[in-house]
């Protein structure tokens, strides 16, 4: 499988929605609509935190984008997976294994054929 996507966790700035918006409808197009595997409701559970919790802490004004982002519906933007991570106490990756996984074995391999061709 081939994706693009890969956030960038070190700016502050948001990028716009509808770019958000269509990196999280290209994944799921590529992914055959499948769900984007997470752990966003383990952690959220392990925390005790109800959805309605995490919204506020998130600066949302309903839980409706984490519902979405717990289905795997759609994919939080950096800045959000950011404050996700600080309200988890985890990181990127954790919240993300399957398409951390899939990006590291994409990466491995692209890098693989560039090292030959150097």
């Amino acid at each position: 499988m081939h994706v693009n996507f890969l956030p960038c966790f070190f700016h502050n700035l948001l990028p716009p929605l509808s770019y958000n918006f269509s990196i999280a409808i290209v994944y799921l197009m590529e992914r055959g609509q499948q769900p984007i595997p997470n752990r966003l409701r383990m952690h959220r559970k392990l925390m005790r935190y109800k959805q309605r919790h995490v919204a506020e802490l998130l600066g949302l004004h309903s839980t409706t984008p984490l519902s979405l982002w717990e289905k795997g519906a759609a994919l939080p933007n950096s800045y959000h997976l950011i404050r996700l991570c600080v309200i988890y106490k985890t990181l990127p990756n954790e919240l993300y294994w399957d398409l951390f996984q899939e990006l590291q074995t994409e990466v491995t391999a692209k890098e693989l054929e560039l090292f030959k061709r150097i």
